[in-house]
């Protein structure tokens, strides 16, 4: 009895806090997040190009919408196979469970039906009452009385075992259950999706068929494309050597200044007996201490919130990454980003991803209005802005709207988004939190 006990007791620890189906049921929850962060990320994908579906023009950023909802259709085909397998491992452990517990309930059945016959069998045509107070002396009426209590307190363990078991098997079955209507689920979505892939690759193919046959309008559009680029990396440049040779200057009137204070300190017996314009400059000279001090904290800050800023709008997609790529549709032409293309809804609102104050408001054909901004040492460009809200000077918090990007005339929204270290560019993938 005792050994059934036992073997109940770390059966039901084994069932309920083993680690291995603890991990299963964690690696489907994981991998369940994962699958509706996907999801969500496609619906986003779809409504953009829901909104050049009008548009009958054939387009570079309409083959990189596509080609960004085949590469997430594909993720979401992938997440939902290793969900279906996770599944059916948790399964196979809640039916590896309930064939423990059902064989432990066997036993314990038979136990107790084994304990109950004896009982009635040795006690048969006896009752209690006469059976304990038929004693021949208090001592074994008490021994008697003992044994009375004690056999019924270990049937009334045994039937709450045996419920107990009852109970989990139950529990246990009804888990399976639910875990193979979600997997025959994932089974049906996952060929839903597959046919929707081989349609998105038709369309893709079609597409690419569509835009060959026009490289010469394609090539002029790069290398107006690359004007343009040009003539905005020169105006950041600019911008920036222009900040930075200000705040050169600053640090050495600063520095002057500091020197001065020294000076006059000298010839002073104490601070306090200082004419009130010498302690105007001192002021003025802890105020761009001050300054200083700021800068670096911003700096500081930016650089420990890498890879966690916000996007600077709230829904889209990178149409184009940082770097040099092969054109999507011209053959052996190479690609140069400086930054990453962000493709978004119509009107929609870009906003600063980190407190800063604005360097530079500017238009450069093809990018239309442009904004620097500066957080200490770092900077973040915006382009192809259709309105800007900050005017030059103006001190930004993380979040505020700075403008709406432009449509052009395939529909195309699209953020062009640079991140750079004093004169070094940066790839913002890296600085941007993962969605």
């Amino acid at each position: 009895m005792k050994k059934s006990k036992k073997h109940c007791f770390l059966l039901l620890l084994i069932i309920l806090f083993s680690s291995p189906n603890v991990i299963a049921q964690s690696n489907v929850t994981q991998l369940e997040n994962e699958r509706k962060a996907i999801l969500k990320r496609i619906g986003n994908i779809r409504s953009i190009l829901k909104q050049t579906a009008f548009k009958k023009n054939d387009s570079t950023g309409k083959l990189e919408a596509l080609n960004k909802q085949i590469e997430s259709n594909s993720l979401l085909i992938a997440n939902i196979k290793k969900e279906i397998k996770a599944i059916g491992l948790e399964i196979k452990e809640k039916l590896s469970s309930i064939n423990l517990l059902q064989q432990d309930l066997a036993q314990l059945k038979k136990e107790y039906s084994n304990m109950v016959y004896i009982g009635s069998k040795t006690t048969r045509g006896i009752s209690d009452l006469l059976f304990i107070f038929s004693s021949s002396s208090f001592h074994e009426l008490t021994k008697r009385l003992n044994s009375v209590k004690q056999y019924t307190q270990i049937r009334q363990q045994h039937f709450k075992e045996i419920n107990k078991i009852m109970y989990l098997l139950n529990n246990q079955k009804s888990i399976a259950e639910q875990r193979e209507a979600t997997q025959k689920k994932l089974l049906q979505a996952r060929t839903e999706e597959k046919k929707k892939l081989v349609k998105l690759k038709l369309q893709q193919s079609q597409l690419i068929i569509n835009l060959t046959k026009q490289g010469e309008k394609l090539n002029s559009e790069l290398k107006q494309r690359n004007q343009s680029i040009q003539k905005l990396d020169k105006v950041i440049q600019d911008s920036i050597a222009k900040d930075m040779e200000e705040r050169a200057l600053e640090a050495q009137r600063l520095e002057m200044e500091a020197k001065q204070a020294e000076l006059e300190k000298a010839k002073n017996e104490s601070i306090e007996k200082q004419p009130k314009s010498k302690k105007i400059k001192k002021n003025k000279s802890s105020k761009k201490e001050t300054n200083k001090t700021i800068n670096e904290e911003i700096t500081t800050k930016f650089t420990k919130a890498r890879g966690k800023l916000p996007w600077p709008v709230k829904i889209g997609f990178i149409s184009g990454k940082f770097g040099i790529s092969p054109h999507p549709v011209l053959s052996g032409i190479q690609v140069e980003n400086l930054g990453i293309n962000i493709q978004s809804q119509k009107d929609a609102q870009v906003c600063v991803i980190f407190e800063g104050v604005v360097k530079n408001v500017a238009f450069v054909p093809g990018m239309y209005s442009i904004i620097i901004i500066q957080h200490g040492d770092y900077y973040t460009v915006y382009a192809k802005l259709e309105t800007v809200i900050p005017k030059v000077g103006q001190k930004l918090k993380s979040g505020d709207p700075i403008g709406t990007i432009h449509t052009d005339q395939d529909g195309i929204t699209e953020l062009q988004f640079q991140v750079w270290h004093l004169s070094e560019r940066l790839d913002p993938i890296w600085w941007i939190s993962q969605r």
